[in-house]
């Protein structure tokens, strides 16, 4: 049996089980150079599909980045005004609150101050009394004393 040697570009060198090697065939400088530059213009693609990738994401990004930030600026804005205005309503509430406090104290001390004038009053007339009856006393006495005399 014969053996036949057959070329075939790209092949590895194998036998194929019937006695027929099948070698490589050298690859032609056209070929390789080929292949290069193809490889080099699909790796390029790649690249400025790549950076036009990075550059839409990096502004996507960045926009969205700055919706966010205007997003969470109004929100902490909102918020700020809104817990503001509740800390004003309970300022108020509280001042309210101390203004009835101060209200109900003037008419406690009001009441005080008219039930000392009624005791002052009371104790002015116990003493108006308490003379009078140490006047009648005396005068008692002394008409007695006068008629005791005579």
């Amino acid at each position: 049996m014969q053996s036949h040697i057959h070329l075939l570009p790209g092949a590895g060198g194998a036998g194929d089980g019937n006695g027929v090697i099948v070698a490589p065939a050298p690859p032609s400088t056209a070929l390789v150079v080929a292949e290069r530059s193809v490889g080099s213009i699909l790796e390029e693609k790649l690249i400025e599909q790549h950076q036009a990738f990075l550059e839409t994401f990096t502004g996507q990004s960045a926009k969205l980045v700055e919706s966010m930030t205007q997003s969470q600026l109004s929100f902490l804005n909102t918020f700020t005004a809104s817990y503001a205005e509740q800390a004003v309503a309970h300022q108020r509430s509280i001042a309210e609150h101390n203004r009835l406090a101060l209200e109900e104290q003037r008419t406690a001390l009001e009441e005080q101050r008219a039930a000392i004038e009624m005791q002052r009053a009371a104790v002015e007339e116990q003493r108006v009394f308490y003379n009078r009856h140490q006047n009648n006393q005396a005068e008692i006495m002394a008409e007695q004393a006068y008629k005791g005399r005579g």
